[in-house]
C-alpha cells in the first residue's frame, strides 16, 4: 500500500499551512486526498513539491518569493532515481513533534548510526548513544569529534526510549556522499535557512563545479562558508588530498558533520582535517595562508545587521554597502586566493543583471578573468532564484580574453569580457548571435547618451488623471500625448487634453523642455524601443519621457533612426530584458560614429520615415547590418524583431 500523509505532515512537508494544503486538495493542486481517512498519498505530496520547486505550477508562481518562516523543505527536490526518499525524514520529523526531541540529537545518533555501519565504532550495547568506555574506536580522530559532540549537545541522558527509534531506522542513500548534510538542512526550518542564506547545494552542482579542478602538488583549496563539507568531498572525489583540502564556517555544527564527512572520505588517515570555526570574513583563521582554490556556496543573505556592514565596509574600504553577503565573500575570495588563482563560486543569477549588483561586477570584471558561467536553473527547494555558477581567475583579464558561456535553453558560447558593461551585466539566455551582435556594434567607434549633455524630462504626473485629462475638443485645452499615443519616428493625435498649470501637478518637468523646438519622445513602460521626433513643443504624461541631445553631439532624427530599428531591438532586449525604457539603459547603447555617406543615407531614411515613408524601415537595418559587419544568420535575427 502506498505511503499516507496526514494533512499536517503534509503541510511540514510543502513548507504550508494545513488550511493552505486544504485550498490547493480544493482547487485540484494537490490530488489525491482520501477524506475517509483525511490523507494524502505521499507520492502526490512529492510530485506537488517537486513541481513547485520546479516552477512549474504558475498558479503558485506569484507564492516564489514569500518566506516559509515555520515549514520544513528538502533541502532539494526529492527524486527516487537519485534516491532521496524523503519517507525516512518524515519519519524523523514525526518524532520530533510528537515526541518533543531535541533536532541535534537526532541528527546526533543518525551520525553514530552511520558510523556504526562505516565500522567507525562498535558499541558496548545495541543502542548506546552515551558513548561509555566500552565503546570500541576504529580511528581515535572520530572519537575525539564525537565525544565533543555530546559534551556540548548538554543532555545528560538520551533516553533509550527516545532515541532508539532513530537510532535503529536504517541510513538510506541519497545522492552524493554528504548524508549528514542532507539530513541536517532537512531538519532545520526553512525559516532559519533563508534567514541564513544557507541552502544545501545539490549533488550534481558539485560534481560540476569540482570537475577539472587538478590538485597539483603544494596546491590547497579552501571553501570559506563549507557547511557540512560537500565541496570539500567534491574535490576529495576529484583526487585531492586530506591534507590539501580547507574549510572554514560559523556553524560548529556544520563544521562537525564536515569533519565526520571527510574523515569517512579518507578512512586510511587518523587525523583532524584542516577545518576552523570562524567567520571568513572578518578573521584569519589559517593566517596568512594563500589558496590554489577557492571555491563554494557562499550564504545569499541580505545583510540586515547595520553594525555588521559597518564593519565589513571598514575592513574591504567600501564606500556604499554590498546588499547581500555574497559580494562580500568574492570580495574574500579574491584576498584567500593566490595571484591567477581559482575562484569558483555558486551564485544567484542576480549577481549578472540586476543593478545593485553593478559595483561588484565592475570590481570583478576589471580584476579577474572571468573563464566561465553557467546556467544552473532553479536549483533549491522553495528558493525560486535561478543559480549561475561564476569561474573565475584572480587576475586581471587580457585584451581578447573570451568567457564560455553555458545556457540552459541554448548552445554554448563565448563573450568577449571586455564587451560588457557593469551597470547593464549580462542576460546570458539572449544567446551566441544576440552577444556576437552587441560585441560587433560594441567595437565599432562610438559615443554614448552618457556624455552627451543631454537633457531628460519625465511626463508630467497630474496626480489625478480623471480631474485633469479631458477629451480633446471638451474644453479648449492643449493636447497632452501618452506612451500609447508614442509610434516609432511620429506621434499620434493626442487623445486627450489638459489645463497646463505645473504648480497644481504632482510632479512637472520644467516647461521649457516640454516647449523646444525639437526633443524625442519615448514610451517609458515597453519592452521595445519606441521614439518619436516632436517638433511641436507637445506636453507629454508620465507613461512618455523626452529627451534633448546637442544636435552638435549627434542628431536626433538619427537617434530615432537607431533605436527604432530591429538592430537596437535586439540589443535592448539582449542587454535589459526589461519591461522600462530607463535611463540609465539608454545611456549605454552605443551611438556609432558613421563615415559622412552612412550618416547621409540614414538621415535620408529619417526624413523619409518621418514623412510616414513606410517602405524605408527595412533599408534602415540593411544599412546598419552592412556598416557594422552583420553575418547572414545575425541579419535574419534583427530582422526577425
Amino acid at each position: 500500500m502506498d505511503a499516507l500523509l496526514s494533512v499536517r505532515e503534509a503541510a511540514e512537508f510543502l513548507g504550508v499551512s494545513q488550511a493552505t494544503v486544504y485550498h490547493w486538495a480544493r482547487s485540484g493542486i494537490l490530488q489525491g486526498y482520501q477524506q475517509a481517512v483525511r490523507r494524502f498519498p505521499a507520492e502526490q505530496v512529492h510530485k506537488l513539491q517537486r513541481a513547485i520547486a520546479a516552477g512549474h505550477v504558475p498558479r503558485l508562481n506569484a507564492r516564489a518569493n514569500k518566506r516559509h518562516a515555520d515549514g520544513y523543505r528538502t533541502p532539494f527536490p526529492s527524486r527516487p532515481e537519485d534516491g532521496n526518499d524523503a519517507s525516512q525524514i518524515i519519519r524523523l520529523r514525526r518524532l520530533i513533534r510528537e515526541r518533543q526531541l531535541n533536532p541535534a540529537c537526532i541528527l546526533y545518533v543518525r551520525a553514530l548510526r552511520l558510523l556504526a555501519e562505516a565500522g567507525e565504532w562498535e558499541p558496548a550495547t545495541p543502542f548506546s548513544p552515551a558513548l561509555p568506555p566500552a565503546s570500541r574506536w576504529r580511528r581515535q580522530s572520530v572519537a575525539r569529534i564525537m565525544r565533543g559532540w555530546r559534551r556540548d549537545l548538554g543532555v545528560s541522558v538520551l533516553s533509550a526510549a527516545d532515541y532508539r527509534r532513530p537510532f535503529e531506522l536504517p541510513v538510506e542513500p541519497v545522492s552524493g556522499s554528504d548524508q549528514l548534510g542532507f539530513l541536517y538542512q532537512a531538519l532545520r526550518r526553512t525559516g532559519s535557512r533563508v534567514q541564513a542564506g544557507s541552502f544545501y547545494t545539490p549533488p550534481e552542482v558539485v560534481r560540476s563545479m569540482t570537475a577539472g579542478l587538478t590538485p597539483h602538488n603544494g596546491f590547497t583549496l579552501l571553501d570559506p562558508g563549507c557547511g557540512s563539507g560537500q565541496f570539500l568531498l567534491g574535490a576529495a572525489e576529484a583526487g585531492w588530498r586530506f591534507e590539501q583540502l580547507f574549510g572554514i564556517d560559523l556553524d560548529p555544527l556544520a563544521l562537525r558533520l564536515a569533519a565526520l564527512n571527510l574523515l569517512l572520505a579518507f578512512p586510511g588517515i587518523d587525523a583532524l582535517p584542516n577545518l576552523k570555526c570562524a567567520d571568513a570574513l572578518l578573521t584569519e583563521p589559517f593566517g596568512r595562508r594563500r589558496f590554489e582554490v577557492v571555491i563554494g556556496n557562499p550564504p545569499w543573505g541580505r545583510l540586515a545587521d547595520g553594525e555588521l556592514r559597518r564593519r565589513l565596509n571598514r575592513r574591504y574600504l567600501r564606500k556604499r554597502n554590498f546588499s547581500e553577503s555574497f559580494s562580500y565573500f568574492l570580495l574574500r575570495a579574491r584576498a584567500l586566493a593566490v595571484p591567477g588563482g581559482t575562484i569558483r563560486f555558486l551564485l544567484p543569477e542576480a549577481i549578472l543583471n540586476i543593478r545593485r549588483h553593478a559595483e561588484i561586477r565592475s570590481e570583478l570584471l576589471n580584476e579577474c578573468t572571468w573563464r566561465g558561467i553557467a546556467e544552473c536553473g532553479r536549483k533549491f527547494s522553495g528558493v525560486f532564484t535561478g543559480a549561475i555558477t561564476l569561474d573565475l581567475l584572480n587576475i586581471p583579464p587580457s585584451p581578447n580574453h573570451r568567457i564560455e558561456i553555458r545556457s540552459e535553453a541554448g548552445p554554448e558560447f563565448q563573450l568577449l569580457q571586455t564587451s560588457l558593461k557593469p551597470e547593464s551585466g549580462l542576460v546570458i539566455q539572449s544567446g551566441p548571435l544576440e552577444n556576437s551582435i552587441w560585441e560587433k556594434v560594441s567595437r565599432y567607434p562610438h559615443r554614448t547618451l552618457k556624455d552627451s549633455g543631454a537633457e531628460w524630462a519625465l511626463g508630467i504626473v497630474t496626480g489625478n488623471n480623471r480631474k485633469w485629462l479631458l477629451p480633446v475638443g471638451s474644453r479648449g485645452g492643449e493636447p497632452i500625448v501618452r506612451g500609447v499615443e508614442v509610434q516609432p519616428y511620429r506621434l499620434a493625435p493626442a487623445q486627450y487634453e489638459i489645463f497646463f498649470d505645473p504648480k497644481k501637478f504632482q510632479q512637472c518637468a520644467p516647461e521649457r523642455l516640454y516647449r523646444v523646438p525639437e526633443k524625442l519622445v519615448y514610451r517609458f513602460i515597453s519592452r521595445r524601443l519606441v521614439f518619436a521626433l516632436d517638433r511641436k513643443g507637445v506636453l507629454t504624461l508620465n507613461s512618455a519621457n523626452n529627451l534633448i541631445v546637442p544636435p552638435a553631439f549627434y542628431p536626433m532624427k538619427l537617434i530615432a533612426v537607431l533605436f527604432n530599428s530591429g538592430l537596437y531591438q535586439l540589443l535592448f532586449r539582449s542587454r535589459f530584458n526589461t519591461h522600462k525604457v530607463l535611463r540609465s539603459d539608454l545611456e549605454q547603447l552605443p551611438l556609432p560614429d558613421f563615415p559622412a555617406p552612412v550618416r547621409a543615407e540614414l538621415s535620408g531614411l529619417a526624413d523619409r520615415l518621418l514623412a510616414g515613408d513606410a517602405s524605408a524601415i527595412s533599408r534602415v537595418d540593411v544599412v546598419l547590418a552592412s556598416v557594422l559587419g552583420l553575418t547572414e544568420a545575425e541579419k535574419v535575427l534583427v530582422t526577425e524583431l
